[in-house]
């Protein structure tokens, strides 16, 4: 260790200083070295830096020009307890002032997937698995429709509808593609009532498919099996809605004077066809003038429909019209060819009333006849109001419909 010589710039100095400074630079420069415990400091505020404590030092440096920085106590306590170990390796999160804790992403049980998820191998990265893979790897235009596990295909067949609707209207298909829909012309309102279509000569607004009744009734409901319409109106009171054919007398026919067996009502609507093993109810009023000759008067049934059977309650009595008697004749038939509804009487007038069931087996025609048991002679005829009607309510075994029990 040695000094420099005095500096040469400066000229003028004391001799004593010069002499001072030169005999310090040979203490300092021997061979022996000197030891700054060597030095006396008397007089100088500077104490001996080999002894001087951390905490003595002045002037510490702070900021960012040498970073040197003197802490406390609570402010090491701080840093190191927040920079303790997590206990193994990972993310490093900290979750109170004094802890940390390591982490891990993970990845969700499908649709993607996590590599180095602790960091510690690399950057976290994220990657689509499953389905998600199999959406992103589609291309072109299309819906996306999933066709097996984590498999998806591009359908480039679009359901189109027309340029405007009807507001309310169901949509219904058009054609059998399955790609295009148009308005159904039913409608709903706002307040769920429902308007069918108005139909057309080929197309009823509402038509019922045949189907299996409800096992237990329901208020409300309304119901076809093939043979009859039923409706519940209450609980479990199902019954028909009866389907009421019928033919009615409008203007006076004409029937032939003799005693040959003829359709009581005019040949464009004297014959009506019912359904192979079907019941139905029926009943008839015959209003008839007549010639004054005595006769007897039959009620039958001609037509191409056979029966496993037919009864019948019938009630009559001659008189002219606006006329009331207390001789009236009735009975109940199970006869198809004939059977003597009145007897024999010369009144020019008389009534005959009807009301039964027919039991259908095969099913065909069926013409309402009138018998004469002698020529009546005169003007015979059938009088505008007479009529017949029937409607089915079941098959031909069935015993009962409703609440009955």
């Amino acid at each position: 260790m040695a000094l420099p010589p005095p500096p040469k710039a400066f000229t003028g100095l004391p001799p004593a200083w010069t002499d001072w400074f030169r005999h310090l630079q040979r203490e300092v420069g021997v061979s022996s070295g000197g030891t700054f415990n060597g030095l006396d400091f008397t007089g100088s505020n500077i104490t001996s830096i080999a002894t001087r404590l951390h905490n003595s030092l002045q002037t510490i440096q702070g900021g960012s020009a040498g970073d040197y920085n003197h802490l406390t106590t609570a402010q090491v306590a701080l840093v190191t307890g927040a920079l303790q170990t997590p206990g193994a390796n990972g993310i490093l999160v900290r979750t109170s002032g004094t802890t940390t804790v390591n982490r891990s992403l993970t990845a969700p049980a499908a649709g993607l997937t996590i590599s180095n998820n602790d960091g510690v191998s690399g950057n976290p990265t994220f990657a689509l698995a499953n389905d998600l893979a199999a959406l992103e790897g589609l291309t072109g235009t299309g819906v996306a429709t999933r066709t097996g596990a984590d498999t998806w295909a591009l359908d480039s067949t679009f359901t189109t509808g027309p340029g405007s609707s009807t507001d309310n209207a169901i949509v219904r298909w058009n054609g059998t593609g399955g790609t295009a829909i148009q308005n159904s012309g039913v409608v709903i309102s706002d307040n769920g009532e429902i308007l069918a279509a108005s139909g057309g000569t080929a197309d009823a607004p509402i038509k019922l498919q045949s189907g299996t009744n409800l096992t237990t009734a329901e208020a409300g409901a309304l119901e076809y099996d093939g043979k009859k319409m039923m409706f519940t109106p209450l609980s479990v009171e199902r019954g028909v809605v009866p389907a009421v054919q019928f033919v009615i007398v409008d203007s006076d026919y004409t029937l032939t004077s003799g005693t040959t067996a003829q359709a009581v009502f005019p040949g464009a609507y004297d014959t009506i066809t019912v359904s192979g093993s079907t019941m139905y109810f029926f009943d008839a009023v015959y209003f008839i003038t007549n010639g004054t000759v005595a006769h007897t008067t039959e009620v039958l049934f001609a037509g191409t429909a056979t029966f496993t059977f037919i009864r019948y309650y019938s009630l009559g009595h001659t008189t002219a019209a606006n006329t009331g008697t207390a001789t009236q004749t009735s009975g109940w038939s199970t006869a198809v060819t004939g059977f003597n509804v009145l007897a024999s009487s010369g009144n020019a007038g008389k009534a005959i009333t009807l009301r039964g069931v027919f039991s259908v087996n095969a099913g065909g025609t069926i013409i309402p006849q009138i018998r004469f048991g002698t020529d009546p002679t005169g003007t015979n005829l059938t009088k505008a109001g007479s009529y017949f009607r029937i409607y089915p309510v079941g098959v031909n075994t069935i015993a009962s419909l409703g609440n009955w029990g």
